[in-house]
């Protein structure tokens, strides 16, 4: 039996809700609170993300729908009477008889679904539309929004609720006797680093951050030898979670080194 998080059945709980709240014109602070909820919600249980053994529609099987460079799945009973639509503003439009149901955005900038994460992160959000009182075929169809959500949870890595940036991961190069050392792009505008036959010094702002030090040091500890000379580390203690962060980032150093067979990793 397939598993479904109970952040799925808020979801379709809250389409419900905001498809039956009556009229167009006098229900539009309903639809308001049931988005206000719909946010809320999908935030908070998808940290708790408890397992349920309710099966979804999706095993009544499902058809493709491209978008944002993803695959999304949607019921397949709905395949004639569903039409979506792409806009350039990075939207999706589902309607029935053209009549707007929900929309999906590649951005965060409405009810926030969730982060796909990969080589590109998408941020997908939604915006429900007004349907009629007492369409229960579109209220059917606003539900199973929850499919598409269930799909994107079992297809790709998807981060339910949150909205996240990608790091930038990318590295610059310093060229030193021993070896080439690789440190994190993002800090290269930020952090000074000084070369030597001796060492390599990083430091911010006048902040000494840590040292590269290429003998024994019994002010530092070792971390390897490349091609026969040691590395030591030595780093000092610093204030503020960014010279933190870019003394953190000798582990960046650290992956590159450990993918040189001419480095031995410290026993």
């Amino acid at each position: 039996m397939k598993k479904t998080l109970s952040v799925i059945t808020t979801v379709a709980l809250a389409a419900a809700l905001l498809a039956s709240c009556g009229g167009k014109d006098e229900n539009k602070d309903s639809a308001k609170q049931t988005e206000s909820a719909l946010e809320t919600q999908i935030a908070t249980e998808s940290s708790e993300a408890p397992e349920t053994d309710v099966e979804t529609e999706a095993v009544e099987g499902t058809f493709e729908i491209p978008f944002a460079g993803l695959v999304l799945k949607y019921p397949e009973k709905w395949k004639d009477a569903v039409t979506t639509e792409e806009g350039d503003d990075g939207s999706l439009v589902f309607s029935t008889n053209g009549a707007p149901l929900f929309t999906l955005f590649a951005n965060g900038d409405h009810i926030v679904l969730g982060t796909v994460k990969g080589e590109k992160y998408t941020v997908l959000s939604l915006d429900f539309a007004q349907i009629d009182d007492g369409d229960e075929s579109a209220a059917a169809m606003q539900e199973d929004i929850n499919v598409i959500i269930s799909h994107l949870s079992e297809d790709y890595d998807f981060a339910m609720g949150a909205v996240l940036e990608q790091e930038d991961d990318t590295t610059f190069a310093i060229e030193t006797g021993v070896t080439t050392f690789y440190y994190p792009a993002k800090w290269q505008d930020r952090v000074k680093v000084d070369v030597s036959d001796a060492q390599v010094s990083f430091s911010a702002d006048g902040v000494a951050l840590f040292e590269l030090v290429f003998s024994e040091t019994d002010d530092g500890y070792p971390i390897g030898t490349y091609d026969g000379t040691p590395i030591y580390v030595v780093d000092h203690p610093v204030e503020g979670d960014e010279y933190a962060e870019m003394q953190d980032a000798m582990n960046v150093i650290l992956q590159h080194l450990l993918e040189d067979e001419k480095f031995v990793v410290a026993s």
